[in-house]
């Protein structure tokens, strides 16, 4: 329920097996979904991306779409980042896991 209405959201998620997640859905706004994936390049150096995307019912709002590209290493990461009405974006950074 949202101001008064029944509201709804309707959404299917499948692994693809080799290639990638997926994500389909409907909701009282409008169409949505996602793409992500990850992939060992070579030996210490991994990759991921990620798209997601939304269409609004309503004609005031223009369909979003926004994705991100990272690679790592044992080292850290630099991931590229893009989306609508954004400019593009590098984020650099360390990643490293600490056992306590």
């Amino acid at each position: 329920m949202r101001d008064g209405a029944m509201g709804y959201n309707v959404s299917y998620a499948e692994k693809v097996k080799g290639l990638a997640d997926m994500q389909l859905g409907l909701d009282s706004d409008g169409a949505y979904g996602a793409v992500s994936a990850s992939r060992n390049v070579m030996d210490g150096l991994d990759a991921e991306y990620e798209a997601r995307a939304r269409a609004n019912f309503d004609s005031e709002s223009k369909p979003q779409l926004s994705h991100a590209l990272k690679l790592s290493n044992k080292l850290g990461y630099a991931q590229l980042l893009h989306g609508t009405d954004q400019e593009p974006k590098l984020r650099m950074g360390y990643e490293f896991n600490v056992d306590a």
